[in-house]
């Protein structure tokens, strides 16, 4: 189950990633110059700011704290619920009563998009992984092409 979750929190920042990632330099100038500013991939001779890249430096301190704070809260919030299933079933990873990755939220009711049976969220969960193993590499050829 660890494993299993570990998977799932990666299988998710790849698929932000790897939709926001063109996006960014996509929609990076236009965003920046209706705010008034100066357009950080500009500043960066062009590229996506990334480890990689350099500019890292460029994104203001405030935003990381907040990213790291909001990353906290996620996971604080899925070891509460991990823990209230393991508080409730003493058999909880047999009996199937904590879903990995499972937060109950889903605001466009996409989990049960196959069905509301347990088949269906299997294939849910089946297509959710899959698509997550293939963002994860297509954010490292993202980053190699870089």
């Amino acid at each position: 189950y660890v494993y299993r979750e570990a998977e799932l929190k990666h299988a998710r920042l790849a698929m932000l990633a790897a939709a926001g990632w063109p996006l960014a330099e996509l929609w990076d100038t236009g965003i920046a110059k209706t705010f008034g500013l100066e357009p950080i991939i500009e500043e960066n001779g062009g590229r996506a700011v990334s480890v990689l890249n350099g500019g890292m430096g460029m994104i203001s301190p405030v935003y990381w704290v907040s990213v790291v704070l909001f990353a906290g809260a996620v996971e604080a919030l899925s070891e509460y619920k991990k823990g209230q299933a393991k508080a409730a079933d003493s058999q909880w990873m047999l009996t199937g009563s904590y879903v990995p990755g499972d937060l109950g939220f889903d605001p466009l009711g996409l989990y049960t998009i196959f069905g509301k049976s347990e088949s269906g969220k299997m294939l849910m969960e089946t297509a959710e992984i899959k698509n997550g193993r293939l963002a994860m590499l297509a954010i490292t050829i993202y980053a190699l092409e870089e």
